[in-house]
């Protein structure tokens, strides 16, 4: 189910800080859509986005705008190049063989 920005930022009380605001807005030109924002234990925000073809992640520290995580995953299953684990994964794995 989509679900509009607007729509999960009114569920969510929006975007606290400017750079929550930045990074839905950069995120929102590239096709994605925000599905959830949550705050960990720790008092990161966790942004949760869809686009057509993935699923993204981002982990932000509100104090400092900084982007701890960013992960993208394709929503089909195949692998991906996009994410630094899948490569590190492939590397990892051909050391192995």
């Amino acid at each position: 189910m989509a679900v509009s920005p607007t729509w999960a930022q009114s569920q969510t009380g929006g975007p606290k800080e400017p750079h929550e605001a930045e990074i839905i807005s950069q995120l929102k030109s590239q096709g994605y859509h925000l599905v959830e924002r949550e705050k960990t234990w720790l008092g990161r925000i966790v942004l949760e986005f869809e686009s057509k073809t993935h699923e993204r992640e981002i982990i932000v520290n509100p104090n400092t705008g900084a982007v701890i995580r960013d992960y993208k995953e394709r929503l089909d299953g195949e692998d991906s190049d996009d994410g630094a684990l899948d490569r590190f994964y492939r590397l990892f794995k051909k050391d192995r063989d």
